[in-house]
């Protein structure tokens, strides 16, 4: 499953919170099997702006409990599904409210 554009099915826009039961269900179904992604450059949708980056990120920080676990959904899933080679290094992947 892919989880992305929180801002094409959020009803309320802004900080997404409407969609977050979905994504967080999607997480806790099978972390395993969750891809994340994006539909940059955030095209407009209906009659709203597009999103900012920063809203973006703060929603997906929101969704996630672990840099481990944002790894696993931005970079390792999708590696493995498309079959890029292995990423090497361990750069972080953290959230401003992480310890």
């Amino acid at each position: 499953s892919q989880f992305t554009l929180p801002n094409r099915l959020s009803e309320n826009g802004g900080d997404f919170r409407d969609v977050d039961p979905v994504a967080q269900a999607l997480i806790s179904a099978g972390e395993d099997k969750v891809d994340g992604d994006t539909d940059w450059p955030h095209v407009a949708h209906f009659d709203r702006a597009p999103p900012t980056e920063a809203a973006l990120l703060r929603t997906f920080c929101r969704w996630t409990d672990s840099d481990r676990q944002r790894r696993k959904l931005l970079v390792d899933n999708p590696a493995a599904l498309h079959g890029f080679l292995p990423v090497t290094g361990r750069r972080g992947l953290a959230c401003p409210q992480d310890p």
